[in-house]
């Protein structure tokens, strides 16, 4: 990713990485809260681990590339154990809707949402209609 458009992308990420942290602690905690309270709707939600890494990825390393922890998305691969081509597809994901991000934190995706075709999606539109579009997500 060119110089430019880390700083384009990492001024919008931010914001979207401090959102997708808290969504990720409110799902966890309304899933640990259903348990409790027996609400059998939200325990039977199916939250997908690759789909939640892939969005959990793509943010920290845009951050890690925005803030100069990392030197390059070759060292950010290096780092991960992947290749520097998964971290280039992956990273544009962090700009994902933040209601996007929910569903998938919650487990409410749509059934066809899997990791390969969020994955398949990138590059994404900006525009967070149009994302729920492309993804087969109907907007709230």
């Amino acid at each position: 990713m060119a110089p430019a458009d880390v700083a384009r992308w990492g001024q919008r990420s931010a914001l979207v990485l401090a959102e997708h942290e808290e969504i990720a602690r409110e799902a966890a905690s309304r899933r640990q809260e259903a348990a409790r309270e027996g609400d059998v709707e939200t325990e039977q939600a199916s939250p997908d681990p690759h789909l939640i890494k892939l969005v959990r990825d793509a943010n920290r390393w845009l951050e890690d590339q925005r803030t100069g922890s990392a030197e390059s998305l070759a060292d950010i691969a290096r780092r991960s154990g992947v290749d520097a081509a998964v971290v280039s597809r992956t990273i544009g994901l962090a700009i994902l809707a933040p209601d996007i991000v929910r569903t998938i934190m919650d487990g409410r995706q749509p059934p066809a949402l899997t990791a390969e075709r969020l994955r398949q999606a990138v590059p994404l539109p900006l525009g967070w209609s149009e994302q729920a579009e492309r993804l087969g997500q109907s907007r709230r």
